[in-house]
C-alpha cells in the first residue's frame, strides 16, 4: 500500500497559507485511492476554518472562493489550474421522517467529531497536506488493509441519516472489490426500506454508478464488478425496491432447453455480459415475462411489454431518466428478440438496421450477453446483423432520407402530388436500402418505378 499521496502544487501553496494550528487536510476518496494506488477522484478539502474565515484568508491570493453550501460549512476554492471542494470540521443533525439532509450542522475543532459523521471508515483518512502524515480517528487504514467496508458509528445511526449510504456502500464494494462487515450488511438490509425516501434522481445517480462499476478503478480480478454490484443490490433487497416488476421473475422457470437460469437469474447474468453502455437495458430486457406469461400463457409479447414497463419505469414516475436515456433503453429492450432466428432475409432485416441504425451496435451487444446469459450460447443472428451493417456503411447503402441522391426536386419532376411525396420518399429509400442502389441513376429509375406503381 502506498503512504505517499500525490500533492498537486497549487494545494501545497494553498496549505502553507493556513495557520499552524488549523492544518488543512485532504479526505475521503483522494486519500483512499492514494493509499490502494488507485486513480485519484475529486479533491475533497477540510480544515477547522469556517468559510467567513477561509475567505479571509485568502483574500489577495491566487486562490478564489466561490460559495456553494453555507449552511453545511462547503464552498469551492480555485485558482487557475486547481478546484477542490472544501468543507468546515462539522456534527451533524438528521430530522426523522427521512429527510436525510442536515438539518442542524455545529462547526467543530474537533478532527475525530468530523471523521464520525462521515460513512464509512475508508472514507474517514485524514491527510495533512503540509506534514505528510495520515490522520485516522476511527479505523479506516485497518479496514483498507483487511479490504472490508464498516460505518464510522454504529450502522443503524449512519444508515438512518441517509438511505443513499445504504446504495454507495453497495458500490464501494463493487468498485473496490471489498467485503462488507456482517453487521454493517445486516443492518442495512434491515433498514433498505430507507430507500423509498430518497429522490428517484439521487437513486439513478448511484444505480449508474454500480452497473458501471468495473470501469471506475482497474483492479486486479475484478472484472465483473458490476455483476457483484447488482448482486449486492439484491442481496440487501434495493433492487426489487428499485424496479418491482423484477421481484416476479425470481423463482420463474424457462424452457431449459435454452436457459441455465430463471427470468431474474437470467437477468442480472445478462448484466455481466453488457458493455457498460447497454447495462440498464440488459437488466430490464425480460422484465415483462412475467407479465405476459399471466395474460396471454405465453412470453412472446414481452419485448414491446418490457418497452412499455421499461418507459414507465425510468420515466416521470420512475428514475426520471433523461428522454433520451429512456428511448435507448426502451428500443433496445423492443428490439433485442428481432431475428432470433436468424431466419429474416436480408432485404427485410436491412431496412431493421437503416431504421435502428443510431442503436444498432448496442442492440447487437446486447443479443449476444442476452445468449451467452441463456445457456452460454454464440448469437449469430447478432454476428449476420454486425456483418450486414458494416456492408452497408461500407457500400454507401442510404440509411435515411437525406442520404438519397434523388430529392424533392425529383418528386415534383414526376408529377407526384404532395399528399403523395412522402410515401413515395420512404417506399424509395426502403427498395434502395434493399437492393444497394447508391447512385442517382438507379435511384430515379426506382423512384419512377414507385411512382407508376401507386400513383393512379
Amino acid at each position: 500500500m502506498k503512504t505517499k499521496i500525490f500533492i498537486p502544487a497549487d494545494l501545497l501553496n494553498l496549505a502553507e497559507l493556513f495557520p499552524s494550528d488549523s492544518p488543512l487536510y485532504i479526505v475521503g476518496g483522494y486519500v483512499r485511492c492514494g493509499l490502494m494506488g488507485l486513480e485519484y477522484g475529486d479533491l475533497d478539502l477540510t480544515s477547522r476554518l469556517t468559510p467567513n474565515e477561509l475567505k479571509s484568508l485568502l483574500s489577495d491570493t491566487p486562490f478564489k472562493i466561490v460559495d456553494s453550501n453555507l449552511r453545511v460549512g462547503t464552498v469551492i476554492i480555485k485558482s487557475k489550474n486547481f478546484t477542490a471542494e472544501y468543507t468546515t470540521f462539522r456534527v451533524d443533525s438528521y430530522p426523522t421522517g427521512g429527510n436525510h439532509s442536515p438539518s442542524k450542522v455545529v462547526f467543530t475543532n474537533d478532527i475525530a467529531l468530523d471523521a464520525r459523521r462521515r460513512d464509512f471508515k475508508i472514507n474517514a483518512i485524514y491527510y495533512d497536506v503540509l506534514k505528510d502524515e495520515i490522520i485516522d480517528p476511527v479505523g479506516g487504514l485497518k479496514d483498507l488493509n483487511d479490504s472490508v467496508l464498516s460505518t464510522t458509528r454504529t450502522p443503524e445511526e449512519v444508515f438512518a441519516e441517509d438511505g443513499l449510504r445504504i446504495l454507495r456502500l453497495v458500490r464501494f464494494a463493487a468498485e473496490l472489490n471489498f467485503n462488507i462487515d456482517s453487521e454493517t450488511f445486516s443492518v442495512a438490509k434491515e433498514l433498505v426500506n430507507q430507500i423509498l425516501d430518497l429522490s428517484k434522481e439521487r437513486i439513478a445517480v448511484e444505480l449508474k454508478k454500480i452497473l458501471t462499476a468495473d470501469c471506475r478503478y482497474r483492479i486486479k480480478n475484478n472484472e465483473f464488478a458490476h455483476f457483484k454490484g447488482v448482486k449486492l443490490l439484491d442481496d440487501v433487497g434495493a433492487l426489487c425496491l428499485i424496479f418491482p416488476p423484477l421481484q416476479d421473475g425470481k423463482g420463474l422457470k424457462q424452457n431449459p432447453k435454452y436457459h441455465d437460469y430463471d427470468v431474474f437469474e437470467h437477468s442480472l447474468t445478462t448484466v455481466k455480459f453488457a458493455t457498460a453502455d447497454i447495462r440498464l437495458a440488459a437488466l430490464l430486457h425480460d422484465v415483462a415475462k412475467p407479465f405476459c406469461l399471466k395474460r396471454d400463457g405465453n412470453m412472446y409479447a414481452h419485448p414491446s411489454e418490457g418497452g412499455i414497463m421499461a418507459r414507465r419505469l425510468l420515466g416521470k414516475k420512475g428514475l426520471k431518466l433523461s428522454n433520451k436515456e429512456i428511448d435507448f433503453t426502451a428500443r433496445l429492450i423492443e428490439n433485442h428478440m428481432y431475428n432470433l432466428d436468424n431466419q429474416t432475409k436480408d432485404g427485410k432485416l436491412k431496412v431493421f438496421i437503416a431504421k435502428n441504425r443510431d442503436i444498432i451496435k448496442r442492440l447487437v451487444n446486447l443479443m449476444r450477453a442476452d445468449a451467452m446469459a441463456a445457456k452460454g450460447f454464440h448469437s449469430y443472428s447478432a454476428d449476420r446483423i454486425e456483418s450486414l451493417y458494416d456492408s452497408m456503411i461500407n457500400s454507401s447503402t442510404p440509411m435515411k432520407i437525406s442520404d438519397l441522391k434523388v430529392k424533392g426536386n425529383d418528386l415534383i419532376s414526376l408529377n407526384v402530388p404532395p399528399s403523395s411525396r412522402s410515401a413515395v420518399m420512404n417506399k424509395t429509400l426502403e427498395n434502395c436500402i434493399k437492393n444497394n442502389l447508391t447512385d442517382y441513376e438507379n435511384q430515379f429509375k426506382e423512384m419512377k418505378k414507385i411512382v407508376k406503381e401507386m400513383i393512379k
